[in-house]
Order: C-alpha cells, then sequence, then structure tokens
C-alpha cells in the first residue's frame, strides 16, 4: 500500500503511521565527510545501511502488529454482536426489520409495518 501511494494514519498509534515510514526512507543517515581510509569509509557505509534496514524492518513489524491487533478486535467484535443477537433472540425479541415490513419515504426514511391480518 505504501508504495501505491496510501496514507494509514493510526489514532492511537501515530508512531506506525507510514509518514513515519517514508520519512525514515528518506532520511537515511549518510556519512558527510570520508574518513581518508577506504576500509573505515566501507565499514561506516555499511554500518549505517544496516542500521537504516534494522529501522525499516522495526517499523514495518510495528504495522504488522497494529494490524493483527486491529483485525483481532473486529473479530471480537463480530463474536460478541453475534452472541447478543443469539442471546436476543432466544429471549423472543425482534432482531431486525419485522417480517412483511417495508420502509417507505416521505423525506426521512420511515418504517412502516404492513400487518396482514
Amino acid at each position: 500500500m505504501f508504495n501505491m501511494g496510501v496514507h494509514l494514519v493510526f489514532l492511537k498509534e501515530p508512531h506506525i503511521n507510514n509518514s513515519v515510514y517514508r520519512d525514515k526512507l528518506n532520511r537515511q543517515i549518510e556519512r558527510l565527510a570520508g574518513t581518508g581510509s577506504r576500509a573505515t569509509n566501507k565499514l561506516l557505509d555499511t554500518m549505517l545501511t544496516a542500521l537504516h534496514e534494522y529501522t525499516i524492518d522495526i517499523v514495518k513489524e510495528q504495522i504488522e502488529i497494529a494490524f493483527k491487533t486491529a483485525q483481532a478486535e473486529v473479530d471480537y467484535l463480530h463474536q460478541r454482536t453475534s452472541e447478543g443477537v443469539r442471546k436476543a433472540q432466544a429471549a423472543g425479541k425482534q432482531v431486525g426489520r419485522a417480517k412483511g415490513s417495508t420502509i417507505r419515504g416521505h423525506g426521512k426514511h420511515v418504517l412502516t409495518a404492513m400487518c396482514n391480518s
């Protein structure tokens, strides 16, 4: 989604918004000046690249955890809703529209029960 230009915003966990991920990609640490030693420069470049990749991997993991948590919450909500509906039906309550009812609109939608006497 990131590569498709989708902007994810997590209200409770803003540190994993994909703008943070994008900033991490754009704000790579760069070596400002050479040390005078090819070996040292190569070591520093390798370390900075590894740190950058590590940071990106951490952000990806955090986003995956947020999605898994959100999915778990949705699944739990569905379960509780289904249990509530079954409990209401078992108690003889009408769940949903009554059979034969229609919605007629006159400016606002009004539920009108059609009685079959």
